[in-house]
């Protein structure tokens, strides 16, 4: 049996041999650096540290403590305790890391048994610790794998092993590898492992659960983690390299929209485009992109007014959907040829085009009907861009239609490097995205896709680009990004300028977080009769003098991420000082003795609570229920000893405080009741 390099990986060495509250904060909304700090009711197991993720409003500091057998002897996988992790009524991403001391080349391998009790306040058994949310869950042990299980409340809790093999401890660097994410409830299971080669004399392990809703019972149980040691391989000195900050570290060679709307234009004819240009232009901005259709020689005159604006320019062609790509028969460089000898002849035709337009879009829509077909595509694309550079034309790859492509396919095409070809020939990418008909902007907005990991930001419509890019950044081959055809849904119908401005406006508040993408383009101005219900000529007005009012207005760049724009409010009257809200946020739990309770009853609440959990312990109903805190526990001792109905008293005055009622006939059964209680 191969040794467990881990230190306690089955979690039974006492808290009490080291005592450490000591926990890593993982801020992920903020430039702030990961840093430590003590957190009273998070109990890390000792040769552990407790990690959480946190962002304001999103990812909340969880509790730790020992889970017991004698407590629920379900809680335990070997041994005598395990470790409960859990949030109540909030969500978190969070676990434990290990720090080990390996040889360099080591190849490792990282398991650990886990399960979540995952339980809804207003599901059919609120409260019932055997009972979890999702089909196909409820009392049953359940195990699905990330990407295989369907229902939401069944993919609530998703369970990994990580291990960074550079020795890092922040759990989202780059350099960790992760396996792959399980759904287990109920009943212990093991995580699927994972593995790794050391590239240095130290490597940190992570065990990590991340829930999507803020149900009320989020508890997380671990045991049996371990490292083992399965090969060894030389693994090649490297130089010392200078520290660096965590951004894109190949140049970037393009522009990037610093501040204000990326609105963009879409016209097949000229329309009012160039009055629109010259309006912006007035106003102190400019467009980002416009797109011109067929007819391009009106974009000479949007260089001459905007020659910061970039253009892009693409010829119709009836075959330009690269129908056929995924068969073998399909001759790639004689089709890529044909396309791009199209575009030569029109630069012919009008030489100014040369000039006035950046960026040609040599294909539309695309969709080959199988993944290898979308390998293909891709290797298509490689082709083109080497014809382009041969004539010194840089080009917009791919311009995937709406929806598309799927997840397997996404991989598939980033697998083949077409997009660090892409860079290296200063190419960008260009796809389709929006809703149609009546649908509202924000439709599926936040919502995955077949196959696909939570990708924060992505939307299986809008902003679907961001489970791309979550690919693409992994390889350090990012490139600029524009939608040329963006659909806005609800304006089609009884819409009005202001409706657009504010699906813009929605638009512009994600948009600015992704310092590659530069603009989206609304289909259409200046349509052809069969797209003319598509004109969006009412709406540029409108959408002009909202660019020009928010041109000031920063975006991300590549070392700084866009700062939260929010909307002035009306000025309000000066209020008193707070003097309620506490400096942190922190989860109480509150031990209420009943009146008439001696000091007897204080001491044998202390006795049970103290070493392990550091309640309140108290007499004051009123004390126990209040505070700005988003997580009240109060532990009623003897409640019947009260007047009135102690429950019915917190449900009226001290809404959302979780209630426990405990009966005690002595101080030794209150110490019994205390350490048996499973919060």
């Amino acid at each position: 049996m191969s040794q467990n390099l881990l230190k306690n990986g089955g979690f039974e060495a006492d808290w009490k041999e080291e005592k450490s509250h000591q926990c890593l904060v993982v801020p992920t909304d903020t430039d702030q650096d990961p840093y430590e700090k003590a957190v009273g009711n998070i109990f890390t197991p000792p040769h552990w540290l407790t990690w959480f993720r946190h962002k304001a409003g999103e990812w909340d500091q969880p509790e730790v403590r020992d889970a017991w057998k004698s407590g629920d002897p379900r809680r335990v996988h070997g041994g005598e305790k395990g470790m409960l992790l859990f949030t109540f009524y909030r969500k978190h991403d969070a676990g434990y890391l290990q720090q080990v001391n390996v040889k360099r080349g080591t190849q490792l391998r990282l398991t650990a048994w886990a399960h979540a009790w995952s339980n809804w306040q207003e599901g059919p058994h609120p409260d019932d610790g055997g009972w979890s949310e999702g089909e196909g869950v409820g009392y049953n042990a359940f195990f699905g794998l990330e990407g295989e299980v369907t229902d939401d409340n069944a993919r609530n809790f998703t369970f990994y092993v990580g291990i960074d093999p550079t020795g890092g401890t922040n759990p989202f660097a780059p350099t960790v590898v992760w396996s792959q994410g399980a759904h287990i409830y109920n009943e212990y299971a093991q995580v699927p492992a994972v593995e790794a080669t050391a590239q240095a004399d130290t490597v940190t392990v992570f065990l990590r659960s991340k829930t999507l809703w803020a149900f009320k019972h989020n508890d997380a149980y671990w045991d049996d983690a371990e490292l083992v040691a399965i090969g060894e391989v030389d693994v090649p000195d490297e130089p010392d390299k200078p520290e660096r900050p965590d951004v894109e570290p190949v140049e970037w060679d393009y522009p990037i929209i610093e501040k204000g709307s990326k609105l963009g234009v879409h016209s097949i004819y000229s329309n009012r485009v160039t009055d629109f240009t010259q309006a912006l232009v007035d106003g102190g901005t400019h467009f980002p992109v416009v797109k011109a259709v067929d007819d391009l020689g009106w974009l000479v005159e949007v260089k001459r007014i905007s020659p910061n604006t970039i253009t892009i320019g693409r010829l119709t062609e009836p075959d330009d959907h690269c129908e056929g790509v995924e068969d073998a028969s399909f001759n790639l460089e004689k089709y890529a040829k044909k396309h791009i000898n199209a575009i030569l002849k029109k630069i012919e035709g009008d030489p100014r085009l040369k000039d006035a337009v950046d960026y040609w879009e040599v294909y539309n829509e695309p969709d080959p009907p199988t993944v290898d077909g979308h390998r293909r595509l891709a290797e298509l694309m490689i082709v083109t861009m080497g014809i382009a550079e041969q004539h010194d034309m840089k080009i917009a790859i791919f311009t995937f239609n709406a929806g598309c492509p799927e997840w397997d396919e996404m991989k598939a095409v980033v697998e083949t490097g077409v997009f660090g070809v892409a860079r290296k020939g200063g190419h960008i990418l260009t796809i389709h995205e929006g809703v149609f008909g009546t649908d509202p902007v924000d439709k599926w907005f936040g919502a995955t896709i077949p196959g696909s990991p939570r990708v924060e930001g992505a939307g299986a419509l809008n902003f679907r680009y961001r489970y791309l890019y979550h690919l693409i950044k992994q390889r350090k081959e990012v490139v600029p990004l524009v939608i040329s055809e963006w659909y806005g849904g609800a304006y089609e119908k009884d819409g009005t300028p202001a409706d657009v401005v504010e699906q813009v406006r929605w638009w512009d508040s994600e948009a600015r977080k992704d310092y590659y993408l530069w603009a989206v383009c609304p289909f259409t101005l200046g349509p052809t009769r069969s797209w003319r219900k598509q004109n969006y000529e009412f709406a540029y007005p409108a959408l002009v003098e909202y660019m020009i009012a928010v041109q000031d207005q920063q975006n991300a760049t590549l070392t700084k991420p866009a700062p939260i724009i929010e909307e002035p409010e009306e000025p309000k009257e000066p209020e008193e000082p707070c003097r309620g809200t506490p400096r942190e946020q922190y989860a109480r739990t509150y031990v209420l003795l009943p009146p008439g309770a001696d000091s007897t009853w204080a001491k044998a609440a202390v006795e049970a609570t103290w070493d392990t959990n550091r309640f309140t312990i108290g007499g004051g109903a009123d004390d126990a229920g209040i505070g700005d805190l988003d997580s009240r526990t109060v532990i009623a001792i003897n409640p019947s000893g009260w007047p009135s109905d102690l429950k019915e008293f917190f449900d009226t005055y001290y809404p959302g405080v979780r209630y426990i009622a405990v009966k005690a006939s002595t101080p030794a059964q209150l110490i019994d009741r205390l350490r048996s209680l499973d919060l």
